[in-house]
Formats: structure tokens, C-alpha cells, sequence
């Protein structure tokens, strides 16, 4: 076996305080948490069938928009067996808005650790900054199940130099 070169990640160490979560983000962070907040986005913890199918096509939806490879296109039945097999261990993490999906992402977990898998957003949605307030919620949703850290993986390119990677940081 050689070893390779992994790709730049970030990793949220967490406090139970949501105060210092949104303090700990740059100023342009916690103005789109703030944003989202006054546009009445909904965050929610999700278990229902008719959630996971919208998370689905939402997610299928983001990666067409984002010229995503086909590497990151899932087979029928990827996200049903991702929920059965890790049980209590995933997470369905959504923001809505007006009753309609405007970003969610698959979490798994264990004791101490929880990492992000996948996500989506609307593009409608995109100017209420619902992915900013998804990542906050994520760390307070965390932190309440006594997770010491929030792996939010790094970004597309090698070395990281891009806009996902600079978003998560």
C-alpha cells in the first residue's frame, strides 16, 4: 500500500452554547444565519418516507445544477439503504421554507463524532441563505447529542482551494 494525499477538511469542534457556534463563524456567516432566521426558514430533524424522497430529488436536482460527475449520482435505492443500514446512526437535517425542502443533509453519527454526507439546496431558495442556517442548526443539533465534533468534509477539488470548501470553512 502507498499513502496518498488527503484532501484539506474542516472539522467543528463543538460547545453546547449556540451563542458560540454563531460567534465562532465569520461575520458574513452569522449575517446569512441571521437572514435565514428573519426569512422564518424552518429547521427540522426529519424521519418520514415523503422527507427522505424530497431530500432525494433535491439532492439528484443539486448535483445536475452543479455539473456534478456521475461519481456522485446514486442509484435507485441508495437512500433507502443508507436509512436502513445506519439506523439511529444518520440524520435527516432540513430547512424549509413555506412548507417546501430549501436544503437538507444526511448526517451520520456516533458517540463523539458526526459527519456530513450529502446535501442539497433549491435554487429559488438559495437567497435566504438556507444552507447557512442548516450548518448552524446541524452544530447546535449536534452539540445537544453531546458530539464533540462535526466533521463537515472538505471541498471538491484536490487541495481545497474552491467555493464549497470555503463555504464549510
Amino acid at each position: 500500500l502507498s499513502p496518498a494525499a488527503a484532501n484539506i477538511t474542516v472539522v467543528c469542534r463543538l460547545e453546547g452554547d449556540p451563542q458560540l457556534h454563531l460567534a465562532a463563524m465569520s461575520p458574513a456567516t452569522r449575517r446569512n444565519v441571521r437572514k435565514a432566521q428573519r426569512a422564518e426558514l424552518v429547521f427540522a430533524v426529519e424521519d418520514g418516507d415523503a422527507a427522505y424522497a424530497d431530500f432525494e430529488r433535491l439532492y439528484a436536482n443539486t448535483m445536475r445544477r452543479r455539473n456534478a460527475s456521475d461519481f456522485y449520482l446514486f442509484k435507485p435505492g441508495y437512500f433507502v439503504d443508507f436509512r436502513r443500514l445506519l439506523g439511529t446512526r444518520q440524520a435527516l437535517l432540513t430547512v424549509r421554507h413555506e412548507g417546501r425542502l430549501a436544503a437538507g443533509a444526511l448526517f451520520m453519527r456516533s458517540a463523539h463524532f458526526a459527519h456530513y454526507h450529502l446535501g442539497g439546496s433549491d435554487a429559488t431558495a438559495l437567497k435566504l441563505r438556507p444552507n447557512n442556517l442548516l450548518f448552524f442548526e446541524a452544530m447546535n443539533w449536534a452539540a445537544q447529542l453531546e458530539i464533540e465534533e462535526l466533521h463537515l468534509g472538505g471541498g471538491y477539488r484536490a487541495g481545497g482551494e474552491d467555493e464549497l470548501l470555503r463555504f464549510k470553512a
